[in-house]
């Protein structure tokens, strides 16, 4: 079998990540290689997320299954010349052979390496649509900062999907803020967890296609494009009902702020701020002034900036490094604030919207 060199590293490199070095069932470290008549495919799981990806141009061998650790097999490749690579299927061995270049790989037993399902029970199944590729994983990446990394809190470990009057809605919180993003999809379903882990493979994967169509069941989501094939489990955990916490009511008064003379205040103060909670002080002030102040051991810092504020004088205490996270990944260049009106309710969230972006992010406050 000859195979382009390119070929193997372009699909190598976004397939091999699911693979795990160290796992209690070895053979998921391989790639399976898959050479058929007319077309060829490689696969990977690691029993959570599994992949398979297409390999045009690669034909003519015939159904035979090939199994090969996948980073050995990408460090190998990435040593070799362009151009054609062959690869040769002997009784004990595999050879990879390139002009004066030869390797022999040991060999496994494809028939040992465990079937991807990607069959959805007929109770199980939400939903069947198909969405740009591109508003799909930048919806995603717009609020997986907010993830939990706290192992313990599962549910929060990944990023919420679900659907509701032709919206599509990806969300994530830790408990402590929360991002949301909406898209125009026209399909509604229940919603489903996808996990932190399978983000990457996502992004490397479905990311080959420009269309991606979604197979949604309440145990696994199906990622189907043009060249590749992913497959998820959700998380079988409960998430939070979200709706009531991002209902802005008549209790915030509304401000509008340049994000980057934000973000740059915000990153200023913070130098000098204690590392346990990295407490920010917000002074929203009537006179059109926005004022940050930081204290720690070393001592503080104050930063001013100008504002569009309609209501009264409040002064609200937040993780730093939370604020600072939502706005590194705000896009507008302007953003709206709704801001607690008055001081008893000021443990009200700070609300950060995004009208060119259609996202929301609230960061809880802290009690100074």
């Amino acid at each position: 079998m000859v195979i382009d060199k390119m070929c193997i590293v372009e699909r190598l490199s976004k397939i091999v990540g699911i693979t795990e070095k160290h796992n209690i069932v070895p053979i998921i470290k391989n790639v399976k290689f898959k050479f058929g008549e007319t077309i060829s495919m490689m696969s990977a799981t690691n029993l959570e997320v599994s992949a398979i990806i297409a390999m045009p141009g690669v034909a003519g061998g015939d159904d035979k299954e090939l199994l090969l650790n996948g980073r050995l097999l990408l460090d190998i490749f990435k040593e070799l010349n362009d151009g054609d690579v062959e690869i040769i299927d002997s009784d004990e061995t595999i050879i990879i052979k390139q002009g004066k270049t030869l390797y022999k790989l040991a060999k496994e037993s494809a028939e040992d390496f465990p079937e991807i399902n990607g069959e959805i029970e007929k109770e199980d199944f939400m939903a069947d649509f198909e969405v740009e590729t591109k508003t799909l994983i930048g919806a995603i990446k717009k609020v997986e900062f907010a993830i939990s990394q706290d192992e313990s809190r599962y549910g929060l470990c990944g990023v919420r999907l679900t659907s509701r009057n032709g919206k599509l809605t990806a969300v994530a919180t830790d408990g402590y803020r929360l991002s949301m993003v909406e898209k125009d999809v026209a399909v509604d379903f229940a919603g489903v967890t996808i996990p932190r882990k399978a983000l990457a493979n996502i992004y490397n994967v479905v990311g080959m296609g420009e269309k991606v169509r979604l197979v949604v069941g309440r145990k696994m989501v199906k990622f189907i494009t043009s060249v590749s094939t992913l497959i998820c489990r959700t998380i079988d955990a409960a998430y939070p009902v979200f709706e009531p916490i991002i209902t802005v009511n008549g209790d915030h008064a509304n401000a509008v702020v340049e994000k980057d003379a934000f973000m740059k205040a915000v990153k200023t103060v913070l130098i000098v701020a204690d590392s346990k909670n990295k407490m920010l002080k917000v002074s929203f002030r009537k006179d059109n002034k926005l004022v940050l102040r930081a204290d720690g051991t070393v001592g503080n810092a104050y930063e001013t900036i100008p504002l569009e504020y309609e209501g009264e004088d409040v002064v609200l205490g937040f993780n730093g490094k939370y604020l600072q996270d939502i706005l590194v990944n705000a896009i507008d260049k302007k953003i709206r604030l709704k801001v607690p009106k008055e001081p008893e309710i000021k443990l009200s969230s700070l609300f950060v919207l995004e009208d060119d972006a259609k996202a929301l992010s609230l960061v809880m406050p802290l009690i100074i």
